[in-house]
């Protein structure tokens, strides 16, 4: 919902959390959903880095499975 109304840092914020709670619980489909939004952002906003940064956060997380 923050990346559709523009709050990209907001929605960085709530990526890198759900990212962290889906390695907590081994709920690991949450990080391929945040990939997946950083794309969509990628998409509207080709030069945006908060969407780049939840794509490295989430493969750092992918290496620590």
């Amino acid at each position: 919902a923050s990346a559709l109304v523009g709050e990209l840092a907001l929605a960085q914020d709530y990526a890198f959390q759900a990212i962290d709670k889906a390695l907590s619980t081994q709920q690991y489909y949450v990080i391929s959903r945040c990939i997946t939004l950083a794309h969509m952002i990628q998409k509207k906003e080709p030069r945006e880095f908060h969407a780049s940064a939840i794509v490295e956060y989430a493969h750092e997380a992918l290496t620590q499975m």
